[in-house]
């Protein structure tokens, strides 16, 4: 009776280990053979083992694939393991096809476009070619994997991000596979949940292998740029090449704040976009960003430049839908001084760096200000007074109860933005009576005005003082009454933008227009 249940035991036991022995070299050979020509890569596989019962696994260690054997970059793919499970007829049959395989510490490392010259002799088949790969695989789970995308240019620091699922459906020669999954974005934090499809993979050049699918990006957090805050989400669509990606979605981000502002804004985009994916470099054409009542139409690139860390930002924005007084909330600490239809058109840079926003900032371009109208009372008191003396009536100034003249001026002029201090050129806006050219700076964090110019009155230099000022500047009316004007003189505007102080210059001497 033993010895009739000890016998069947011991075949049970040793004849699937026998087996499993008997194919575990079969199987290795035909596993390394179909990568290898798969994806063109020399394979290196530590250990390999079979265990055909109670159900076929294969199981594998210290996985390496050189892409076309190369040594002079790292491997392409690095697994610390392996567990794969098919059947044995599966395993051996033509092709290959595995039910499912779970990746351990899969690290992929995609490295540049070659010229071919680093290629392996050896390395088959052709470019792009996978017409004799044999290994199909319904379904991979590679959880907790790196990927690494080398940069192009020498020095320059690699693209990184760690996909913390990734699940991917029909792996196979000549076919996309499906995938789904979940990365952290490295700059700004946030998290990507993206589903789609990849392949057929191009061996002779991974960057050349298609992608397409949709994503979803939240939590992002903007506060790591010195400079502005604020969480962003963008959910689109993408399609292309790795190397050449065509993007097209939206952004939200509710509390977008630069820091020399103390205003929140909703800040919205539309974008279409074509992304490099083997460097991260962006080509944006055009992006519709909205935020208060302001529209601006950004066209540009986010690109590394050859030694230089980081990224440049440089765009063309121009918009013809904006205000000036959102554009001054975004930008300046306090309510704005000024408000009025904006046109606007400006080269935009913000080069990389540690420094804040405002500091890296470079803006040059011109703009136009439709019917603006100053919201500070002071300075509109400041101008109601000036436009009063320009038409030749300063007795109105001594009535106390006098009400200032709600004055409204058409804007134009050139700008320069960089360290933080704004530059204005060729500045020209008019008052009733009056018309004034300026040129000087003002500052971003300081609010420190310090323009100066030329100021036209309607009325002779006489006509805008009272008492014996004015009889004494009579004698001076010849002087100063040049082109047509009554008066010419040249004009100062300093303080700063809350309280500003107007000054002209007779005699060589600054005049306080108060």
């Amino acid at each position: 009776m033993l010895i009739a249940f000890c016998v069947p035991a011991a075949i049970l036991v040793t004849v699937p280990a026998y087996l499993a022995t008997h194919y575990e070299p079969l199987i290795r050979d035909r596993l390394v053979a179909a990568i290898e020509q798969r994806y063109q890569s020399k394979v290196q596989i530590q250990a390999l083992h079979v265990r055909l019962f109670p159900q076929a696994v294969v199981t594998g260690e210290g996985v390496e694939l050189r892409l076309h054997g190369r040594m002079d970059v790292p491997p392409m793919v690095t697994l610390r393991g392996f567990t794969i499970h098919a059947g044995l007829r599966a395993l051996l049959g033509k092709p290959i096809h595995i039910s499912s395989v779970d990746l351990d510490g899969l690290r992929l490392t995609l490295p540049p476009k070659t010229d071919g010259s680093a290629t392996a002799p050896s390395a088959t088949p052709p470019s792009g070619s996978s017409a004799g790969s044999s290994i199909v695989v319904d379904e991979v789970i590679a959880n907790g994997t790196f990927l690494q995308i080398l940069p192009k240019v020498a020095g320059k620091e690699p693209l990184e991000f760690d996909v913390s699922k990734l699940t991917m459906h029909s792996v196979g020669p000549g076919r996309p596979m499906e995938f789904r999954a979940t990365l952290t974005n490295p700059t700004p934090p946030g998290l990507i949940e993206s589903t789609g499809h990849f392949g057929p993979w191009q061996s002779g050049e991974p960057g050349d292998s298609p992608v397409d699918g949709h994503y979803t990006f939240t939590n992002a957090d903007l506060g790591v740029f010195t400079g502005i805050s604020g969480i962003l989400s963008s959910t689109g669509d993408y399609h292309g090449r790795l190397n050449e990606i065509a993007v097209a979605g939206t952004t939200d981000i509710p509390d977008f704040r630069v820091s020399s502002s103390d205003h929140k804004v909703r800040l919205q985009t539309k974008f279409d976009a074509t992304v490099d994916g083997t460097n991260g470099d962006t080509y944006l054409h055009p992006v519709d960003a909205t935020f208060l009542g302001t529209e601006l139409i950004c066209n540009g690139k986010v690109e590394h430049r050859e030694g230089i860390p980081g990224k440049f930002i440089e765009l063309d924005v121009k918009t013809t839908k904006g205000r000036v007084d959102d554009l001054l909330k975004i930008a300046v600490k306090g309510a704005p001084i000024m408000a009025g239809g904006v046109s606007l058109s400006t080269d935009f840079l913000l080069p990389p760096g540690k420094g804040d926003v405002i500091g890296r900032l470079q803006l040059a371009g011109r703009f136009g200000i439709e019917s603006a109208k100053f919201t500070s009372g002071t300075v509109e008191k400041r101008l109601s007074d000036l436009s009063v003396r320009a038409q030749g009536k300063p007795e109105e100034l001594s009535q106390p109860d006098a009400e200032p003249l709600q004055v409204t001026s058409d804007f134009r002029g050139n700008f320069t933005l960089g360290g933080g201090k704004l530059t204005l050129t060729k500045l020209s806006f008019t008052l009733p009576g009056a018309q004034v050219t300026l040129n000087g700076t003002y500052g971003l964090r300081s609010e420190a005005m310090d323009f100066d110019g030329l100021f036209r009155m309607q009325a002779k230099v006489s006509q805008a003082f009272t008492g014996w000022k004015s009889m004494l500047l009579r004698v001076a009316d010849p002087l100063f009454a040049k082109h047509g004007a009554g008066t010419e003189v040249p004009i100062h505007i300093g303080g700063t933008r809350e309280n500003p102080s107007f000054g002209v210059e007779l005699f060589h001497k600054e005049v306080k227009l108060r």
